[in-house]
């Protein structure tokens, strides 16, 4: 879900696929997801859930950013 509302995010913004694709690379690269699943959750339970659907939408991202690099000249 959280790329689907950041889809609509930036599609209001006027901005596209390669942005989305950025911005996955940029919270990799910063380890905005590992600072997330470490401060952001008290009970083991809902982190292991939240690490499951994060582990997912990392697929999504480099899925994306597999696509768009074909795409590239």
């Amino acid at each position: 879900m959280g790329v689907a509302l950041q889809v609509i995010q930036l599609a209001r913004q006027g901005e596209g696929p390669l942005q989305l694709a950025e911005g996955c690379e940029a919270r990799e690269l910063y380890g905005y997801w590992d600072a997330r699943l470490k401060d952001g959750f008290h009970f083991e339970a809902v982190r292991q859930i939240a690490v499951r659907r994060l582990e997912n939408t990392r697929i999504v991202c480099g899925l994306l950013t597999a696509e768009l690099r074909e795409d590239m000249p």
